[in-house]
């Protein structure tokens, strides 16, 4: 996969072969971080919603409640993360694609809709763990989105685009 050199206002990509130790450590030390922030974010969730149902609100309220904390944590899950997640279109403008690929406005809306499906996984995995919130498939969840914010941070941001593979696989 090559890069075009077209936008001047972004900087080179790091074209370096030798493996750099520092920011192998960096990365990894800022996803352990933000999976344990988001796992602090699922048991705290848990004791808010614990004492909630002390009030016997109708359960649509409950359910709702949840939704809108798995919005905010499939959304917004770079905000728990220490790594630089700046989104910038720039990288992906400059990635010289295949002539198969789909055009440019696809990728917001299978985003969105991938969005969407987070979501509602999300719910119904809670709703079918007896509505606890930190529970091993959610753990697991959050994981995959400290992976993901980690991927856009070394693909994205520093833009060491050879790197970014090896976190895709994983």
């Amino acid at each position: 996969m090559g890069v075009k050199d077209t936008n001047s206002s972004i900087e080179s990509p790091i074209n370096n072969q030798e493996i750099d130790v520092k920011a192998i450590i960096i990365y990894l030390l800022g996803t352990l971080l933000q999976i344990s922030l988001m796992m602090f974010a699922l048991w705290a969730m848990s004791q808010v919603y614990n004492r909630l149902l002390i009030y016997n609100f109708p359960n649509w309220l409950y359910t709702a409640i949840a939704t809108l904390f798995f919005i905010v944590l499939t959304i917004r899950s770079r905000l728990f993360s220490p790594l630089d997640n700046t989104r910038s279109s720039g990288t992906y403008q400059q990635v010289i694609r295949p002539s198969w690929s789909p055009p440019p406005l696809a990728l917001p809306i299978i985003w969105m809709t991938i969005g969407v499906l987070r979501v509602v996984s999300s719910l119904l995995v809670w709703q079918a763990m007896g509505e606890n919130f930190l529970t091993f498939p959610l753990i697991i969840f959050v994981i995959h989105l400290a992976l993901g914010d980690t991927w856009n941070t070394i693909f994205t941001v520093e833009r060491r685009l050879g790197a970014a593979v090896p976190v895709v696989i994983f």
